[in-house]
């Protein structure tokens, strides 16, 4: 049984969620998302572990990826969230995500609206395959890490744990490939329930056999790798049991953050993988036909002495 010091605290944050949304019926739409968003950050990000920081902004990857306004984004501490003021809203680099979070009234209702946030969010890669840097506890499952978990957090849904499961089937799908596909969940507070679909590690491959050739050792056949192992649940909790949707959030976004010890940025490539600065073109003048070189100079760091000294060189 859970401790029940942790219930009575996860049924009172679940009220206080609900009071949010329901706070928010009747407002304009820009002030309903607002209050939603309050009443999340209030209802999480108070009991998330230091190493885990929740804003609102937008999310950009190094291959040009861009999501668009986010209600929520769960970033690591080492990651970089970028801002000019406390109270902006962020520019998240897709290394040091954690975990999206999106808020809506009504998941059922305002699904169309969750598939088109999602098509931006699936397009974003933390790296490509192989990570620049970052520093997890644990073996890592590496294809798994190069989407971002998915969260969808609303007040009401469906009352059928099957169509919560499949509901989420449904997004995880449509990432295409299960070996990439990241975590996906669908979480709702009236009732209370919760649809998730996640991938496990598939597990080792057999050992090979080998047979001897002359004097040689060599594997009979090579050992073919199991495919991604994908799993999915839905539930609907008894009212007394409603505490389980926030304290699986918050237990998913804390067991997240402490895996990772560190998430840099892969600089180079947002600085000059689409492009140096350096970079320059030849073009054709219309008029002359005669060819000419556009584009600035990168700067290598010579400075006017340096330069002035090799062109004397040159020069003799």
């Amino acid at each position: 049984m859970a401790h029940p010091r942790l219930i009575r605290f996860f049924n009172g944050a679940v009220d206080e969620l609900r009071g949010a949304y329901t706070k928010s019926e009747g407002s304009p739409t820009a002030c309903m998302g607002s209050l939603r968003e309050e009443g999340i950050r209030r209802a999480i990000e108070h009991s998330l572990p230091s190493v885990a920081r929740l804003y609102s902004g937008e999310i950009i990857d190094p291959y040009g990826g861009q999501s668009g306004q986010l209600d929520g984004i769960v970033v690591h501490a080492t990651g970089s969230a970028l801002a000019t003021a406390p109270n902006d809203v962020r520019i998240a680099l897709a290394e040091g995500v954690l975990a999206i979070l999106e808020s809506k009234s009504d998941i059922g209702g305002q699904w169309d609206e969750i598939l088109r946030t999602l098509a931006k969010v699936r397009a974003l890669r933390r790296h490509d395959g192989a990570p620049q840097g970052g520093i997890m506890v644990g073996q890592a499952d590496e294809s798994a890490e190069v989407h971002i978990p998915f969260i969808v957090m609303g007040r009401t849904g469906w009352k059928m744990p099957d169509t919560l499961r499949d509901k989420a089937v449904e997004l995880f799908k449509t990432f295409g490939a299960a070996k990439e596909a990241a975590l996906v969940a669908l979480v709702q507070l009236e009732p209370a329930g919760l649809g998730l679909v996640w991938r496990e590690p598939p597990p080792p491959p057999k050992p090979a056999q080998f047979k001897l050739d002359g004097f040689r050792l060599v594997p009979e056949e090579t050992p073919e790798l199991a495919p991604p192992v994908v799993q999915g649940q839905g539930w609907i909790f008894e009212e007394t049991d409603r505490w389980r949707t926030l304290a699986w959030v918050w237990a998913t976004l804390t067991q997240s953050a402490h895996r990772v010890l560190l998430a840099p940025p892969n600089w180079p490539a947002y600085f000059q993988g689409h492009g140096d600065v350096g970079e320059k073109s030849n073009e054709k003048s219309p008029e002359t036909g005669e060819t000419k070189t556009s584009g600035k100079r990168a700067k290598t760091g010579e400075t006017r002495a340096k330069r002035k000294a090799r062109k004397a060189r040159a020069s003799r």
